[in-house]
């Protein structure tokens, strides 16, 4: 078998170089070739436990929380210069049901002990791996995917042309499933009658908690508790990822912060920070538009004055509050990116007066230091082409503005936007990655050639350099 992945042939093979004892469960037509999302099934030695997670950690995995979903553990790669989150799924011990995958079966050692090479990995023997990918059908899944149905197909064929191997299997059948099951999934098998193996799904559950009650009982009570307590259980680990988005108009920050949120593991939540957004309706504060036509309107001067310093301390309200949505949905493990901060006061025609230099001193005494700055960068004539709202002179300006206000932030970093909008998300993505795992933006080592490709001269510095812990 070939192992299309990057990452994952490095994984195989210093599982193989530290004799860590594992078996791919699932998924192995789909190692082949090249996807966006790689998800790979891994039951692993009890006793090698703490060896693998040791080698996936040095090969950049970062453990993601799993509670609530016991036997299994989670680790996650994201590889930029691929455009590929590869997860891997581990276990040490055979459990199936579903929603809650209480019901064990031992079958763990039996796949170690009789696993078999498949080119750079380990696989199970085809009876064995046929009996978990039916329990996974049936308990797990309550249906039969058509690729499941293949692989199936494939490795009936295979256990009954070798009369050793079918007579293994009948054996597991009977030894785990009863007499009755056993001669229901040949004959099924023999047909292609998918829906009556799955009819078996009560009767095998009711079977395999019977056999253990008092276990399978003790892991619906605590995975049911554990489930209904993650937010609080975020607040013990390393809280996720706050990333601000600057950029002139037409700089991409929307287009950006939209794939982010679709992102399928950061999926993060947007906070937008403007002030004249339709998406920002939804965290206005009660006066925000009533204070908006005010100002708008005018009047004389002790008027425009007090409309003024009130909507000054309105829109101070209203950013503390955006902040602390954000802080709180950060906390709890997800990662939020800002659309916009208040880094953008320095970019209004009155960044000057007195009530924009007293909110901005405010803010920036009173909210923590983000723990990562994205500029978005691109030449004042790019930037028109792309909108057409302002003269290129004029976001050239913007644009130089910005540049001096994150040079004072040790937590930015400045990505090259002419390159196009999906190598500006990928790397965005790998910058956001690693800070979470720790890592800061990146090392000399860590920033990938195809990640360089991205950076240039002083930004690639930038990212190259360890993050400075957020002050409060």
């Amino acid at each position: 078998m070939r192992v299309a992945n990057r990452i994952l042939q490095e994984l195989f093979g210093e599982l193989d170089r530290q004799g860590v004892g594992y078996c791919l469960l699932r998924g192995f037509d789909e190692l082949v070739e090249l996807r966006s999302v790689q998800e790979v099934d891994l039951l692993v030695c009890p006793e090698d436990r703490w060896l693998f997670i040791q080698v996936a950690s040095s090969l950049g995995f970062r453990d993601w929380p799993a509670w609530g979903h016991a036997p299994h553990r989670f680790f996650l790669f994201y590889d930029a210069t691929e455009d590929s989150w590869v997860k891997l799924d581990m276990v040490t011990t055979l459990r199936y049901g579903a929603p809650i995958r209480c019901l064990e079966v031992d079958l763990a050692n039996t796949c170690l002990l009789r696993r078999r090479r498949d080119g750079p990995i380990w696989i199970p023997s085809p009876e064995d791996e046929m009996l978990a990918l039916l329990l996974h059908c049936i308990l797990d899944k309550k249906c039969f995917r058509e690729a499941h149905r293949a692989r199936l197909a494939t490795l009936w064929l295979e256990v009954r042309g070798a009369p050793d191997r079918y007579l293994r299997l009948v054996y597991l059948l009977e030894l785990h499933l009863g007499a009755y099951a056993r001669s229901v999934i040949e004959i099924a098998l023999a047909s292609g009658d998918w829906q009556s193996m799955q009819e078996l799904r009560e009767d095998l559950a009711r079977a395999f908690f019977q056999r253990r009650p008092a276990q399978a009982a003790w892991r619906l009570l605590t995975t049911w508790c554990l489930r209904r307590l993650r937010r609080l259980l975020f607040l013990t680990r390393r809280h996720a990822v706050g990333t601000v988005l600057l950029a002139p108009d037409g700089g991409g920050k929307s287009t950006l912060a939209t794939a982010l949120a679709h992102d399928p593991f950061l999926r993060a939540r947007v906070v937008y920070m403007g002030a004249n957004h339709a998406e920002a309706r939804a965290m206005h504060l009660p006066l925000s538009a009533w204070l908006q036509r005010q100002v708008r309107a005018g009047g004389p001067f002790p008027r425009r004055q007090g409309i003024g310093l009130v909507y000054t301390i309105h829109r101070l309200l209203e950013e503390w509050a955006r902040l602390g949505i954000g802080e709180v949905q950060r906390v709890q493990g997800r990662f939020v990116v800002y659309d916009r901060y208040w880094y953008d006061t320095y970019l209004s025609p009155r960044a000057g007066s007195w009530r924009l230099r007293l909110r901005r001193w405010l803010l920036a005494r009173t909210t923590r230091v983000p723990d990562l700055v994205l500029l978005l960068d691109a030449p004042g004539d790019v930037l028109h082409a792309r909108k057409g709202e302002h003269t290129p002179e004029f976001l050239e300006a913007q644009r130089q503005v910005l540049h001096s206000v994150v040079s004072r932030v040790p937590q930015s970093v400045t990505l090259d936007a002419t390159r196009g909008a999906d190598a500006v998300r990928r790397m965005a993505v790998a910058l956001i990655w690693r800070r979470y795992c720790g890592a800061g933006t990146g090392s000399g080592d860590d920033v990938t050639e195809g990640e360089n490709a991205l950076l240039s001269g002083e930004n690639r510095a930038a990212a190259n350099r360890p993050l400075k812990g957020a002050a409060g």
